[in-house]
């Protein structure tokens, strides 16, 4: 499956995945790393088998030796399309890494917000709220409130079970 993964040959992974191949299998590097396929799709930007791992039930939220989940990888590789597809399915943008870093802070560190920031107004537009267990990491509402994006803003009050006049940690 790491195999096919690396190879970015998508047949390979769905037929793969359909006899039974683990979506959840580890490969460790020579360097000790360790990483499950959605790191290494997410790493590559392999969008199209990293929706089919998504689709044989990978954990979105699995993280490597170092608390590094796929969405990170995504911020950190600057691969939109993954980010995209993972916000989708409901991957948590309000988890950390060991280093404390969340998705919001590696994009911002990687001078890639901007681009961070308009793929997840996209998914938003398109009827997907994101996911965030954290929302002093990522308060979805100020998110969209400080991009001054009103649709995503309409679409996210739309949907309901947000406090409007809730504040994140610094009290906005």
């Amino acid at each position: 499956l790491h195999h096919a993964i690396l190879c970015g040959n998508t047949v390979a992974v769905k037929m793969l995945m359909k006899y039974g191949a683990h979506a959840e299998a580890t490969i460790e590097t020579t360097n000790k790393a360790e990483f499950r396929p959605i790191h290494i799709a997410a790493r590559l930007g392999l969008s199209t088998v990293l929706q089919c791992l998504i689709d044989s039930g990978c954990d979105l939220n699995s993280k490597t030796k170092n608390g590094e989940t796929a969405l990170m990888m995504c911020s950190k590789y600057r691969r939109e399309e993954c980010l995209k597809v993972l916000v989708r399915a409901g991957a948590d943008i309000g988890l950390v890494n060991l280093a404390g870093q969340s998705v919001v802070t590696v994009a911002r560190s990687n001078q890639w917000y901007l681009t961070f920031q308009q793929a997840i107004l996209e998914v938003i537009r398109k009827g997907k709220i994101p996911k965030s267990s954290n929302i002093s990491l990522f308060s979805l509402l100020n998110f969209v409130a400080q991009a001054g994006d009103v649709q995503a803003l309409q679409a996210v009050i739309a949907q309901g079970g947000i406090n409007l006049d809730t504040r994140d940690d610094r009290g906005y």
